[in-house]
Parts: structure tokens; sequence; C-alpha cells
């Protein structure tokens, strides 16, 4: 019983995040085509959008009017988020399709349905406020290493879902990327590591067997940053980890899509530009951080394993 209700609370939060929300009311519908579609309208979404559909204020604003509503069920919970990031992405999206799907969908009476989209658009403007200059975002590369020293907190950043196994102290722990490198380095020793090492621990690790695709890519690109001290872009002010090339391996994707007609698109609240220069690492230096430990000299392939085969 615990278990199940531990899974459900689980699906209500990815719900309740726009860019993690189901395709389908049912997420069980959802298949890899519908989600890689999605994956290719979101990243060519603005940097600051993307961060504002994945912001955790956001999904706690969508539990509360979920909750207000009496709303806080899988489907419906899905079905806000998603009437929330299709008013950025689909083209001509307006007031009157909201509120049709408001009824329809989450058969909701006229009168509450006013007040439940005055409230979600109220959420949209706090999402879309961000692309005009309402989050700050100063980006720095530093090895994971350097990262977590200068930022304490970004130890705690998960990767997956499921609690590890430590090989240290046989204890469940959280996903966090301290007690990754904490297992890691328990099986494999705290020097550095070769490829041929990573990759083991990758394919064979009981905890890695856990994660999803994209999670054991982030993980990856974790250890290969301990390792070989590769500097990984921080978002400064959220104090997380940004993981750059997850997306890049994704440039293949985004070339067969569709081209877009137009490099804007109409919504709610109006225009926003789909598409915006290249991302701000590339204007700005970095500023002379080696982050050098006192590991020895290392003979190793510059790239991780090979994130396909994973």
């Amino acid at each position: 019983m615990c278990a199940n209700i531990e899974k459900e609370n689980i699906l209500l939060r990815r719900q309740a995040c726009p860019m993690s929300a189901s395709i389908h009311w049912k997420p069980e519908d959802d298949t890899d085509k519908d989600i890689q579609t999605w994956l290719v309208v979101y990243n060519k979404l603005p940097y600051q959008i993307r961060v504002g559909l994945v912001d955790e204020k956001t999904e706690k604003e969508i539990v509360k009017i979920a909750k207000k509503y009496n709303l806080y069920k899988v489907g419906e919970v899905g079905e806000i988020s998603r009437i929330i990031r299709d008013s950025f992405v689909i083209d001509g999206f307006n007031e009157a399709d909201a509120k049709e799907r408001i009824i329809s969908n989450l058969r909701v009476e006229e009168t509450a349905m006013i007040r439940l989209y005055e409230e979600m658009i109220e959420l949209r403007k706090k999402i879309g406020n961000v692309q005009d200059g309402g989050l700050d975002v100063v980006i720095e590369k530093m090895p994971v290493m350097v990262a977590m020293d200068n930022f304490p907190e970004i130890s705690n950043q998960l990767i997956g879902e499921k609690k590890i196994v430590l090989s240290e102290t046989e204890k469940y722990e959280k996903p966090s990327i301290e007690n990754w490198i904490n297992d890691y380095t328990s099986q494999k020793g705290a020097q550095a590591h070769n490829n041929l090492e990573r990759s083991d621990y990758i394919f064979n690790s009981k905890n890695v067997e856990k994660l999803t695709f994209e999670e054991k890519q982030k993980l990856a690109i974790i250890l290969e940053s301990y390792d070989e001290e590769e500097k990984l872009s921080v978002d400064v002010k959220r104090k997380i980890f940004l993981f750059d090339s997850i997306e890049n391996n994704q440039k293949t994707l985004r070339e067969e899509a569709s081209p877009v007609k137009s490099n804007r698109r109409k919504s709610i609240l109006g225009e926003f530009p789909l598409v915006e220069s290249e991302n701000k690492d590339n204007s700005r230096k970095e500023e002379g951080m080696n982050g050098k430990k006192d590991f020895t000299t290392k003979d190793q392939s510059k790239h991780i394993i090979n994130l396909k085969d994973i």
C-alpha cells in the first residue's frame, strides 16, 4: 500500500511540472515518439522559458491550484500543466482554447472555470516574465568537485528518483550527486579512473540499473568530470548543473524535426520568440578556475562511455 501511494505521489509531482507532464491524459499512453517530439519543441523554447517550465515554484503553484479546485488526480494535474505549456508552444493558442479545455477536460462549471483560468494565467505570467529578465541567469563552468566545494547545495542535486544502496555502508540513501560519487569511489577507488572503469560502473552497478537512459547520461557526465576534471555548466543562482552535453546529444533529433514556419509563436498573452541566441556560456569568458585536485597524471580517453550504448 505504501509503495503504491509513493508511486502515485511521484507521478503527481511529474504531472505538476509542465515540462515533464505526460503528453496524453494517461501517462502510460505516451510513446517514445510522443516524448521525443515534445523534447524537440521544448529544446527550441528560449532558455529562460525552459527554466520556468521546470522550476520547482511552478510545480508547487500547480499543485496548489489543483488542490484548491479539487483536481488533484494524475490526469487532471497533467492537464493543468499541459494547458499552461501549450500556451507557450501551440500556434494561435488563445483564451477560448484554454477555457474550452478547462470545461470539457477538467469538467469545471463556468464560474469556477473563470477563476481557475485567471489563476492559470497569473502563473503563466510568472513563467513568461522570466524571459523579460525576471531571472538573472549566471552560468559558470567548473569541474564537479570544484562546484561542490563552491556551492554545497549542488551536492544534493538528484540523479534519479529511487534510493541507492551505498557500497560502503550498505544503507539506502537519496540519489544525490554526492552519494553517486561516494558509491562510485567506494567501488572503484578515490583515484581518477579511465574510460573502461567508468563504463564498468555504468553498465554493471545495481544502483545504475534503476536509472532511465537520460539519467544514466547525466551520471556519466558527472563521473567524467570527477575523473578528468571536465568543466560542467553551473547555474550559479539556482545552484544546479545544466548538463549541456545531453542537449547536444539531441542535436540530430532536433535537426530531423519539421522546420518551424515562423520564428515566433502566438499565445494567450502575446508572442514569445521561439529560438534565442546561442547559450550564454559561449559569450562568457572562463575565469581561470582549473579545478585541479591531487590526482596523478592520467592517460585516459577524453570521452566517457558511448552514451548511445547505455
